[in-house]
């Protein structure tokens, strides 16, 4: 046996995020608690005596508590309250439910006021847009291959290119290959992180379902010989049919993100104008990421093309459509009807489908080995449909340093004014401290290593709600033996989240 050390990572640690003022908060939720800052100063000098005072500190107050996050969740009371007024919005305006323009049946010119109400609920059924999936436009590189421009209100286009891999060679390995292979992946990410660098992140994606038995089939029609008994071959058929639902396959895809900034659009003017050059940069980048993978052990890459993309997001929303039948898809035609529950999506009234985010403060702070996540891919013994998605976005050491510096200063003036109040810690600033100090020593010049941010995503399918349920808790229990203690389900936004665990990225909001 070897005796070379385990590679180890720390992924967890941060179990309570830094904010302003104290406690996490997002950007809105600073700028929220920074007005009502503003407003409670203005009207207590304003209005004056207590009762101005008072207002002030009210409003606040308010401010304050509405938009500090949950380290559960990492959403905040004011966020809770707008989700679910939203929810119940889009339920009365119909929006919970969608056809796609091509699934849709006409209707006739309406010419009475119940005509004009069913027009009005068709209008907002009937969409070309998956929701989540909004700003999107299909644009083809060269060879057809498949590339995604994301274009969102206030926010910096980019565009997304996916890459299918096969995954680590099969066969017995050991843990020094994992580690080899691990920190090949780790310097593909550090080779994306420069600071001259077009690509922002890059996520990937593991769909896992039960073995589609009809590729073993038509192989075996091409290669059994016909002149053998027809009880054998009658005996292998069943063999092929009963072992079918009992075992898994995977598909592992890799998908790259790169915002149109002016300096990609400058590199993409030699390649061709607008759009057109946009596509064939991403794919020349994407090229090179694919050599990247083939030292990480990740075998055969290869660009997925329009059709096979489209084939792949109908088959996420239907697992009833084969992943690779593409002959009936086209980039307009992969969308399918949906109607959202509070606690599931249902598609085509045949799938229901639940999204779990995997909140940072769930994750162990102990070191974890390279193959952690291993329970949720093969640790699970019931059959369960499942996708798994982890979004990185990379970032220069220089910009890594920077912010591990003031989380570093951040968690040690609150462990120096708990020990002034002589408050007991109950381990997490401890472990806050742990986890911002060792992220600020692995960024020390000259290591070569850059920084990176993760959230991670995961959806289950069944044929039945009962079904759904089940896998949910069998994904639960599987998450946990990976050292995840809670899944954080999506509820009223299972069909918005779904695109997150799609190879498209989306699901991870770019930070300044």
């Amino acid at each position: 046996m070897s005796d070379a050390p385990v590679r180890t990572s720390r992924l967890g640690g941060e179990i309570r995020a830094r904010g302003f003022l104290g406690g996490a908060r997002s950007r809105t939720g600073n700028i929220v608690v920074s007005v009502c800052l503003g407003a409670g100063l203005l009207i207590a000098v304003s209005v004056g005596g207590l009762g101005g005072l008072a207002s002030g500190a009210a409003i606040f107050c308010g401010g304050y508590v509405l938009t500090r996050q949950s380290h559960l969740t990492g959403r905040s009371p004011g966020t809770e309250m707008v989700l679910r007024g939203w929810w119940e919005l889009r339920r009365r305006r119909g929006e919970t439910e969608l056809t796609p323009v091509h699934l849709a049946e006409p209707i006739p010119v309406p010419t009475t006021k119940a005509d004009r109400r069913a027009a009005g609920r068709w209008a907002r059924r009937t969409r070309d847009e998956a929701p989540g999936l909004e700003g999107l436009t299909w644009l083809s590189g060269p060879d057809d291959a498949a590339v995604l421009l994301h274009r969102s209100p206030g926010e910096q286009s980019y565009l997304s290119v996916a890459i299918e891999v096969d995954g680590q060679p099969p066969g017995l390995r050991a843990q020094s290959d994992y580690d080899r292979a691990a920190a090949a992946y780790g310097h593909l990410l550090a080779r994306l992180a420069r600071d001259e660098g077009l690509i922002s992140g890059i996520q990937s994606v593991t769909r896992i379902m039960p073995t589609d038995s009809a590729v073993h089939e038509r192989w075996a029609a091409d290669h059994v010989d016909p002149l053998a008994p027809a009880t054998l071959i009658q005996s292998y058929a069943e063999l092929v049919r009963m072992t079918a639902g009992a075992t898994e396959m995977m598909r592992h895809y890799l998908v790259l993100r790169l915002p149109v900034t002016a300096v990609f659009a400058r590199a993409a003017a030699a390649h061709g104008e607008g759009e057109a050059g946009w596509a064939q940069l991403a794919v020349e980048q994407a090229h090179w990421v694919s050599t990247l993978a083939r030292r990480a052990d990740l075998r055969n890459p290869r660009l997925v093309s329009t059709h096979r993309l489209a084939a792949l997001l109908r088959h996420l929303q239907n697992p009833q459509y084969p992943v690779d039948q593409t002959v009936d898809v086209t980039s307009g035609t992969w969308l399918r009807s949906r109607r959202t529950l509070r606690h599931a999506a249902v598609v085509d009234e045949a799938w229901w489908h639940r999204v779990a985010a995997i909140p940072a403060s769930a994750v162990t702070p102990e070191p974890v080995h390279t193959r952690w996540i291993a329970p949720l891919l093969h640790g699970i013994t019931q059959p369960v449909i499942r996708t798994i998605s982890l979004l990185v976005e990379v970032q220069p050491a220089a910009k890594a340093r920077r912010r591990a510096r003031e989380d570093v200063t951040v968690d040690r003036g609150i462990r120096d004014a708990a020990l002034h109040r002589g408050a007991v810690d109950d381990g997490t600033q401890a472990v806050q401290l742990s986890a911002s100090a060792q992220r600020l020593a692995d960024l020390q010049p000259g290591s070569g290593i850059h920084g990176a941010r993760w959230t991670g995503y995961m959806c289950v399918s069944a044929a039945s709600e009962d079904e759904v349920m089940r896998a949910s808790t069998a994904l639960a229990d599987a998450a946990g033996e990976c050292g995840i203690s809670h899944l954080d389900w999506l509820d009223t936004r299972h069909d918005t989240a779904m695109p997150a665990t799609w190879p498209v990225w989306r699901g991870m909001e770019a930070q300044p």
